[in-house]
């Protein structure tokens, strides 16, 4: 069963927290979208400005040139996994190792463009694989549909890792993205957007049974 995971990207502690509040009374787990300045301009909370509260499981999604700067601030919110974007990070090995020595569930996102030969090298060293539906950066993107064979080629390289899709959930792609069977399909303008949240992600679940 494909698990609905809301992805909260915003820019102030006020959103985190009404967003939060809502994903509280949807589910135990949420991502939660850091992206540096240098990445995107697509400003998101500061780490240091939220809490998360016990009980729920937290992934951060790092999107940076230099994921290492964040790692403290991170490692603070007490996350189940930080997922670091593989495209502009020189040293990912080094920060893929760093994550697991602090017994951090590790995960590795990827652009559209990149192939999973790219990351074949580091498949070991992960526990999630994060395939983004459009460019990671700024949510309401159009998804991109060439991404879905993805899934397959990851779990042929390594079986028992879970594999994400971040990006592009809409009515229009809702049946494309079930049949691709991912473990884990995150959501932020899709479920965000609804005037009836709890509906919506109602919905979300029916689909991905």
């Amino acid at each position: 069963m494909t698990k609905v995971v809301p992805a909260i990207h915003v820019a102030s502690p006020e959103e985190y927290r009404d967003q939060l509040r809502v994903v509280r009374q949807l589910t135990s787990r949420f991502q939660l979208d850091v992206i540096d300045p240098d990445f995107a301009d697509s400003p998101t909370v500061s780490m240091t400005e939220i809490e998360v509260p016990i009980g729920m499981q937290c992934d951060v999604h790092i999107m940076s040139p230099n994921p290492g700067r964040y790692m403290e601030d991170a490692l603070a919110l007490k996350p189940e996994m930080i997922i670091v974007q593989y495209e502009t990070v020189e040293n990912v090995e080094e920060i893929l190792e760093a994550i697991r020595s602090h017994e951090v569930r590790v995960g590795l996102a990827i652009n559209p463009e990149t192939s999973i030969e790219h990351i074949a090298s580091l498949v070991g060293l992960i526990d999630h694989c994060l395939i983004m539906g459009y460019p990671a950066g700024r949510a309401g993107q159009t998804f991109q549909p060439k991404v879905l064979h993805k899934v397959a080629q990851v779990r042929q390289l390594k079986p028992t890792i879970e594999v994400g899709l971040d990006g592009g959930v809409a009515e229009e792609s809702l049946e494309r993205i079930a049949k691709a069977n991912f473990d884990v399909v995150n959501v932020t303008t899709y479920l965000f957007s609804s005037q009836d949240i709890l509906g919506r992600y109602t919905e979300l679940m029916e689909v991905f049974v």
